[in-house]
């Protein structure tokens, strides 16, 4: 199959750090050319102001030209078949949410690049030339917004406002700099494209992919067979939610329970690690706690309602989960009808549509009902 490795070695294929070094140099001359270009264009146009215009140039127009090179992933990964689960635009994080999107300000303690767009492939059509569109797509999209605002510039009417369109151009041009490798450790467009197109991943390091894509595809993953099952389930932080979701849509709530302390084990020490688990962590340990309550038969043990709110961005469910488990357990049915519809029906909107098929099979195992 297409971007399938041919020799499993390259599948951790890296540029060598000489090729790296260059690249950053280049990167980097290209990005301060670009602000100094802006820089420039705004002391022309202000002179004692230029300092104020080109800072609030940044604040204003960097937006910009980040969510015009987000989007341009985004479309490359739909047209190409692609499952996009989350795009993040400076601090917002822009989700699929049924028929729309879902939006916050999210701000973390570790540090994260200006905008990406998180996708899967289709594992049943071919993925390589899709991963390398996707990766370069947003690229495309500068090129072709910053190129079109170019083109304004000889018509506008005053010096002054054609060195402002010329400074804004230089911004908008920014994101081009993600052809190069980045210093701080980030993987860039143009080194992703590479590696997709020279060096493609070899099956070992694309299997927890196709096994989350086929999630996606509306397999929970205690239908999923063995092996992807298994890719999943890692010893991991991420692996104990696949593992936890496993054992509870087969009724396994003893199991659930004795994930907690290998979750405790595995919290990160580092501030920067476990902000960037911290969301995962606490959804793990709302959903070990209705473990806990459904075992015990005890309702103190639910999640609070701080941990809810916390999980209402990555696991919606969960609350009126819990709502419903609650009724049905104080014999108020209609509650717990209404707590079960809402339950279904926030699960079908998610993106992925194995959640549906999840709650119904955990429904099945709490309430003897599919």
């Amino acid at each position: 199959m297409d971007g399938q490795a041919r020799d499993e070695t390259v599948e951790s294929w890296l540029p060598s750090p000489g090729w790296t070094r260059l690249g950053v140099s280049i990167g980097l001359t290209l990005r301060w050319m670009l602000i100094l270009a802006a820089f420039v264009m705004c002391l022309f146009a202000a002179s004692s102001a230029g300092v104020l215009l080109f800072s609030l140039m940044m604040v204003v127009v960097f937006p910009v030209a980040v969510a015009a090179h987000e989007l341009g992933h985004y479309i490359a990964a739909r047209r190409h078949g692609m499952t996009v689960l989350l795009m993040r635009i400076g601090a917002v994080d822009i989700a699929p949410w049924g028929r729309g999107w879902k939006v916050r300000w999210k701000r973390y303690i570790h540090p994260l690049p200006a905008g990406y767009v998180y996708a899967l492939p289709d594992p049943s059509r071919p993925y390589r030339v899709p991963m390398i569109v996707f990766a370069l797509g947003g690229v495309t999209a500068t090129l072709v917004f910053a190129t079109l605002v170019a083109l304004a510039v000889p018509f506008m009417p005053t010096e002054t406002e054609r060195a402002l369109l010329t400074g804004c151009v230089a911004v908008l041009f920014l994101p081009v700099c993600n052809l190069f490798p980045g210093r701080d450790g980030y993987e860039t467009d143009g080194p992703i494209a590479w590696r997709w197109w020279r060096h493609p991943p070899g099956e070992a390091l694309m299997a927890p992919v196709f096994a989350k894509a086929k999630l996606l595809g509306g397999i929970p993953i205690s239908k999923l067979e063995t092996h992807d099952a298994e890719a999943l389930m890692g010893d991991s932080i991420t692996g104990v939610w696949y593992a936890v979701k496993r054992h509870q849509q087969c009724g396994e709530w003893g199991q659930v329970v004795e994930f907690g302390p290998r979750l405790e084990g595995l919290v990160p020490e580092h501030r920067f690690a476990r902000s960037a688990y911290a969301e995962t962590i606490d959804l793990i340990r709302s959903e070990i706690a209705f473990a806990a309550a459904v075992l015990h038969d005890d309702p103190a043990l639910l999640p609070d309602a701080a941990a809810l709110h916390r999980s209402d961005w990555g696991n919606s469910v969960l609350s009126p989960r819990c709502a419903a488990w609650f009724a049905y357990r104080a014999g108020d049915q209609e509650t717990w009808r209404d707590a079960m519809a809402q339950t279904m029906r926030v699960a079908g909107r998610s993106v992925d549509r194995s959640l549906l098929v999840s709650e119904r099979l955990i429904a099945g195992q709490l309430y003897g009902e599919d």
